[in-house]
């Protein structure tokens, strides 16, 4: 049983946080032949069958790709789409959570069967991600990620921007459904602080 770190590994926790928050928050392309290479291997993991792939450009039209399948129709509804929101696995950005895993596999002197490094796989090269039998729906990752203070934060536009337009409005992590809302809170804030002052 390990009782205490050693100042070496203690020195790799920060390594491992920066390097795996920079996994997600890259705004590169995905590799396409990498992410699906990675969900196969799990769903080999798992003893399930090789799955064909649907590639979108954003979580927004994989929701829908999603609802979809789910319905085995194209005349899905708004809650219908909204419902997959909640099947989704976030990919890229579940990699705050896999450098943990990744750090005890790595640095420590532990046993492991090989699992992580298919997870490691799938946060270093997937978007956001639907599991279905033998399919799986699977977006890119984001054009642009936009902060301020560890938060999403854009005045100007989508703090978080994929490919096809869509994303998140935010200001200070807080997030608007639109460039409308946020400019009016925007300004409402900044008269706010006129009057403090």
């Amino acid at each position: 049983m390990i009782s205490k770190l050693t100042k070496e590994q203690e020195a790799q926790i920060e390594v491992y946080r920066e390097k795996y928050r920079a996994i997600g928050l890259s705004t590169e392309r995905c590799d396409r032949a990498k992410a699906e290479a990675a969900i196969t291997a799990s769903q080999e993991y798992l003893k399930l069958p090789k799955p064909r792939f649907i590639w979108v450009e954003s979580p927004q039209q994989g929701l829908v790709q999603a609802a979809i399948l789910a319905k085995g129709s194209d005349d899905v509804t708004e809650a219908e789409i909204k419902a997959q929101i909640a099947k989704a696995s976030f990919g890229s950005f579940e990699s705050y959570w896999v450098s943990f895993y990744a750090f005890i596999a790595e640095v420590l002197p532990v046993k492991h069967d090989g699992l992580i490094n298919i997870v490691k796989d799938i946060v270093e090269n997937c978007g956001v991600y639907w599991v279905f039998e033998g399919v799986v729906v699977i977006s890119e990752k984001p054009k642009a990620i936009h902060m301020r203070n560890q938060k999403l934060h854009n005045e100007n536009g989508l703090a978080l921007e994929y490919h096809d337009g869509t994303g998140i409005f935010a200001i200070d992590g807080v997030r608007y459904p639109s460039m409308l809302e946020m400019a009016i809170n925007s300004s409402t804030n900044g008269n706010k602080e006129q009057e403090a002052s």
